[in-house]
C-alpha cells in the first residue's frame, strides 16, 4: 500500500512546494523584472521535474494533469498578490479554465484556454485586474487564449458559435469571484441547442474532415500530426463534442455508460489517447515550442524519451512507431464508427433493404450490413463467413457495421488454422483482391480486425511496421495494402501514361501468383535487413504450403528478390547500352516474369508516396521493359552494331535527308549514338545542325505531359555543358536525364530531359 501511494505523496509534496516558492517569489522580490525572473525560474525547475517523470515512464494523462496544476498554483498564487492591493468596494471577476486547460490537459507549449468573467457592466477596476492577470501570464513565458466576458456576452457568443459553448462545458473554477463563476455554469449548463444538434453535428464532422484533409488523409503517415492528422487527439475532442451534444456525455467513461463503446474499446480508446498526450508532451518539451508534428528528424528522439532502444532487427524508432500507428488506429477506427452512426439519418435505422432479406446472419440496414445475431458470434470459427460478410458489402457497396466488426475481430483472435484450412480460404481472399472496386475499402478493414494475417501469417510481421526513411510516407502494411489496390483498379484506368502497363498485365497468366508478390514484396522488412531475400524465402514456403506448382513458388519468391530491379536499372544504368539490357534479361526468368515483373514496379513506385510515379519514370520503364522483350525475342543478337545500325537509318531516311549530310552525321558521331536515338529523331537532329550556320546554336523542346525534352545542338567549347545546364538551374528546370554526344569535327548534341516547369 505505501509502495503504491508513495509517487502520489510525492507530487503533493512537490505541489505543496511550488506553492512556497511561488508566493515566496511575489513576497520577496519589489522590481517587476526580478519577480518574474525568480517565477520563471521556479517554473522551469518544476516543468523539468515533470519531463524527468514523463521520460521515466509516467502516463500522458499525469504529465498533463500536472503541467494543469502547475498552471492552476500560479494563477492562485497571482490572484493573491492582485486581490490584495483591490479597494474593499472594488467588483472582482472570476477566472475560469475552460477548452483543454479546463480538461485538465494542458500539454507544455499549449495555449492555457482562460475564460475571465465581469459583471454586466464592468468596471475600470475589473477590467485592470483581468489585464493585469493576463498581463503576468504573458510574461512568465505563457501564451494565452483568453476572453474577458460578462455572462450575458457568454450566452451570446455561443448562441453565434456553438464549439464556445462546448469548451465552456470543459470549466474549471481556478479564482476570484464564486458568485459569478455559480450564475455561469447555472446558465451554461442547459444545452442551448436542442432542435439544432443533428445539423451541428454534421457541420462538426464536416469540419473534422476538412482538417484531416489538411492533416493527410490516412492514419500511417511519415510525418503524421498527432493532433489534427486521422486517429489523432482531435479526434477524441470530437467524439467527446457530439457526444455532449448528443447524450450528455462529459467523460470517456460516460461513452460506456450511455452503451456507445464497449468497455474493451474504451480501455483501447483511453491507452491511445494516452499515449498520444505523452507523444505531444515530448514534442513540446524537444523542441520548446507548440509543435504538433511527429517530425522525421525528431522521432529517434521521441522514442529515446520513451525509453525505447534498438534490437536485433528493428531500431528503437522503428519499435517506438509501431506502437504510435497501432494506437492510431484504434482511434480512428473507434471515432470513425461513432461519427457514422450519428451522421445516419433516423429513418434509415428503420428502412431495411430487401439485399439479403433472407441470409441467415447478415442483413441490410440503412446501407450498412449488419449481422442479426446480438448474442453470440456467427464468426467464431467460421472464416468463410468472414470472407462472405466483406465480400457482400463490397459487392453491394453497403458500409461496414462497428458490431460486426467486432464480432470479427473477436472470433479471427482466437482462430487457428492448418494450412489445410488455409487454402480455399486464401483463394476465396484472392478473387476479392481482384474485384475492380473498393478494394482499398476492403484491405484496410480486414487489416484493422487482422484478418489478413490469419490469412497470410507473415502479413503480421509488418502490421504497423514503419521502416524509418524520408522515401517511404507510409507504414509498411499500409503500402503493401496500396500496391495491390493499384493492381486491382489498373485494368479500369483510363490514364493513357499507364497504357502499356495494361498491355503488359493482360499478357500475365497468373494472377494469383502476382497477387501474392504484391503482399510478401516487403514483408521481409518486417524482420530485418535485406527484406528482399527473407521476403524471398517466406513467399517460396507460403506458396509451398498452399499448395501452389513448384513453379509458381519459384516466380513469385523470384518476383519478391527482384522486385526492385527495373527501378534500380532506369536509375542507375544506362538504358541505351545494350550491356544493360543484356544484364536485366540475364536476371528474370522468363517473359512471363517480365511481365509480371513490370506490372508489380509500377504498382510499388505508385504506391510509395503520391508523388513517385511520373510520366518520365513511366517512359523509362516501358523503355526497359520493350528493350527487355526484344532481348527474349532475338536473343543476344548485338543490336549496337555501326555498320549494320547506320545502313539501315540510311535507307529508312533515303529521301528525307540529304545523303551526303546524314552519311557525314553517321561517320563522324560515336557509335553509341546510333543505338540511342531512332531515325526520326536522328532527321531532326541534323536539322537543327544546318542552323548552326547562322546561328550559334540550336534548339528543339518537346512537351510531353509531366517532362520536356529538349535537343541542344552547339559548337563545342570548354565548360559548355557547366553553362547549359547552369542556365537550366537558373530558369528552375530540374533534370531528370542528359545524353552527352560529341562528333569528330566538334559539334556536340546533347538531350535532356527536364521536369516540366509549373503551370
Amino acid at each position: 500500500m505505501t509502495a503504491t501511494i508513495q509517487p502520489y505523496l510525492s507530487r503533493l509534496n512537490t505541489q505543496g512546494s511550488l506553492v512556497t516558492q511561488l508566493r515566496t517569489c511575489f513576497e520577496d522580490k519589489t522590481e517587476p523584472r526580478d519577480i518574474i525572473l525568480s517565477v520563471k525560474e521556479v517554473l522551469n525547475g518544476f516543468r523539468a521535474g515533470i519531463r524527468t517523470w514523463n521520460s521515466a515512464g509516467a502516463s500522458g494523462s499525469d504529465t498533463v494533469k500536472d503541467l494543469s496544476a502547475m498552471v492552476d498554483t500560479l494563477i492562485r498564487v497571482l490572484w493573491d498578490h492582485v486581490e490584495m492591493q483591490i479597494p474593499v468596494d472594488e467588483n472582482t471577476i472570476a477566472m475560469v479554465a475552460v477548452g483543454g486547460y479546463g480538461r485538465m490537459e494542458l500539454c507544455p507549449q499549449s495555449d492555457v484556454d482562460l475564460l475571465i468573467l465581469t459583471h454586466e457592466n464592468p468596471s475600470k477596476g475589473e477590467l485592470n485586474q483581468a489585464e493585469e492577470i493576463i498581463r503576468h501570464l504573458w510574461d512568465f513565458g505563457f501564451v494565452v487564449g483568453s476572453s474577458v466576458r460578462s455572462v450575458t456576452q457568454c450566452v451570446a457568443s455561443y448562441a453565434e458559435h456553438p464549439e464556445v459553448w462546448t469548451s465552456f462545458l470543459n470549466e474549471r473554477f481556478l479564482a476570484g469571484n464564486y458568485e459569478l463563476y455559480r450564475k455561469f455554469i447555472s446558465v451554461t449548463r442547459k444545452n442551448p441547442f436542442p432542435g439544432k444538434i443533428p445539423s451541428l453535428i454534421k457541420e462538426k464532422a464536416r469540419e473534422r474532415e476538412h482538417k484531416k484533409s489538411q492533416a493527410g488523409s490516412l492514419v500511417q503517415l511519415l510525418e503524421p500530426n498527432i493532433k489534427e492528422a486521422p486517429g489523432g487527439l482531435r479526434d477524441v475532442h470530437t467524439l467527446l463534442w457530439v457526444a455532449k451534444l448528443k447524450h450528455d456525455c462529459n467523460t470517456l467513461d460516460d461513452l460506456v455508460r450511455y452503451g456507445l463503446v464497449t468497455p474493451q474499446e474504451l480501455e483501447d480508446l483511453r491507452a491511445a489517447y494516452d499515449f498520444l498526450l505523452r507523444v505531444r508532451c515530448c514534442l513540446h518539451f524537444i523542441n520548446n515550442r507548440k509543435d504538433d508534428h511527429l517530425s522525421f528528424h525528431l522521432q529517434p528522439e521521441v522514442a529515446q524519451e520513451f525509453g525505447f532502444q534498438d534490437g536485433e532487427t528493428q531500431k528503437a524508432v522503428e519499435v517506438f512507431l509501431k506502437l504510435f500507428y497501432t494506437h492510431t488506429r484504434v482511434l480512428n477506427r473507434v471515432t470513425s464508427v461513432l461519427m457514422n452512426r450519428w451522421l445516419m439519418p433516423k429513418q434509415s435505422v428503420f428502412r431495411r433493404d430487401k439485399l439479403k432479406k433472407n441470409h441467415p446472419h447478415f442483413r441490410s440496414l440503412g446501407g450498412i450490413l449488419d449481422i442479426k445475431e446480438h448474442v453470440g458470434n456467427p464468426f467464431v470459427d467460421n472464416p468463410i463467413l468472414i470472407l462472405e460478410y466483406f465480400d457482400i458489402s463490397n459487392r453491394e457497396n453497403l458500409s461496414y457495421d462497428h458490431h460486426a466488426h467486432m464480432r470479427i475481430r473477436q472470433a479471427v483472435r482466437r482462430m487457428r488454422l492448418s494450412p489445410e484450412e488455409r487454402r480455399p480460404l486464401l483463394r476465396y481472399f484472392l478473387e476479392l483482391c481482384k474485384k475492380p472496386q473498393r478494394v482499398g475499402r476492403m484491405l484496410r478493414a480486414m487489416n484493422d480486425v487482422e484478418f489478413i494475417g490469419l490469412l497470410i501469417p507473415d502479413f503480421n510481421h509488418i502490421y504497423c511496421h514503419s521502416q524509418h526513411d524520408i522515401y517511404h510516407i507510409y507504414t509498411t502494411d499500409e503500402h503493401t495494402l496500396s500496391v495491390v489496390r493499384q493492381l486491382a483498379y489498373l485494368p479500369q484506368s483510363t490514364d493513357p501514361i499507364l497504357a502499356p502497363i495494361r498491355e503488359s498485365l493482360k499478357n500475365v497468366v497468373d494472377l494469383d501468383v502476382l497477387i501474392l508478390a504484391c503482399f510478401f514484396h516487403d514483408i521481409g522488412k518486417g524482420v530485418g535487413s535485406h527484406h528482399s531475400i527473407s521476403g524471398a524465402k517466406m513467399a517460396y514456403a507460403f506458396l509451398e504450403s498452399m499448395d501452389f506448382s513448384p513453379a509458381s513458388c519459384r516466380e513469385a519468391s523470384h518476383l519478391v528478390l527482384n522486385h526492385l530491379l527495373m527501378n534500380e536499372v532506369i536509375q542507375r544504368r544506362d538504358l541505351d547500352d545494350p550491356k544493360t539490357i543484356r544484364n536485366f534479361v540475364s536476371t528474370i526468368d522468363s517473359e512471363a516474369a517480365l511481365h509480371k515483373l513490370y506490372v508489380l514496379t509500377y504498382c510499388d513506385v505508385a504506391s510509395v508516396h503520391p508523388d513517385a510515379w511520373s510520366g518520365w519514370k513511366s517512359t523509362l520503364l516501358e523503355k526497359l521493359y520493350r528493350s527487355a522483350l526484344a532481348e527474349f525475342e532475338q536473343p543476344f543478337q548485338v543490336t549496337a552494331e555501326g555498320l549494320d545500325m547506320r545502313q539501315a537509318i540510311l535507307e529508312q531516311l533515303s529521301g528525307e535527308v540529304e545523303p551526303q549530310a546524314l552519311q557525314y552525321h553517321l561517320a563522324t558521331i560515336p557509335e553509341l549514338y546510333v543505338a540511342t536515338f531512332s531515325p526520326e529523331e536522328i532527321k531532326h537532329h541534323i536539322a537543327l545542325i544546318a542552323r548552326l550556320d547562322q546561328e550559334p546554336y540550336s534548339l528543339k523542346i518537346s512537351v510531353q505531359e509531366s517532362y520536356w525534352e529538349i535537343s541542344l545542338v552547339a559548337h563545342d567549347e570548354d565548360a559548355l555543358l557547366c553553362r547549359v545546364t547552369g542556365s537550366m538551374s537558373r530558369a528552375g528546370l530540374s533534370i531528370l536525364g542528359a545524353r552527352i554526344f560529341t562528333r569528330t569535327d566538334g559539334i556536340a548534341l546533347d538531350k535532356f530531359v527536364v521536369v516540366a516547369p509549373p503551370v
